[in-house]
């Protein structure tokens, strides 16, 4: 589930809250990460990855990804979770340039740190079972 903002929203507490839950998602991933980290027939890594700096501004995307792969380093499977996407739209369809009637509008993933600690484990559980 996802919060949409519109720019109007854009404010300092928001910008905070964007930060902590991207901070609180990077600390999650490392836990999930070590609690899998001695599968031998697998190999799990997982990263932060964010384009753009001022979060309020288009194409600013922050995300977490776990990635599994086999003995050969072969991608079995890449799961990603946006956290905070900031896009301008026109008409609902995403645009890079300010075009007149434009708008500026921002979605913010709005599950617990718990659902989506279970969401990585029950992703990763699922590969190593098979």
């Amino acid at each position: 589930m996802r919060m949409i903002y519109n720019q109007v929203d854009f404010t300092p507490e928001l910008k905070m809250e964007i930060r902590e839950r991207e901070q609180e998602l990077k600390k999650l991933l490392e836990t999930v990460l070590g609690e899998f980290h001695t599968n031998v027939r697998m190999k799990i890594e997982g990263s932060y990855d964010q384009d753009g700096e001022d979060p309020f501004q288009p194409d600013y995307c922050s995300s977490i990804s776990l990635g599994l792969s086999d003995e050969t380093n072969e991608l079995i499977d890449l799961y990603t979770i946006k956290i905070w996407e900031c896009e301008r739209t026109l008409l609902g369809i995403v645009v890079s340039k300010n075009i007149p009637g434009s708008k500026v509008k921002g979605e913010l993933l709005d599950e617990s740190g718990e659902e989506i600690k279970e969401e990585m484990r029950e992703f990763i559980m699922e590969l190593i079972e098979d």
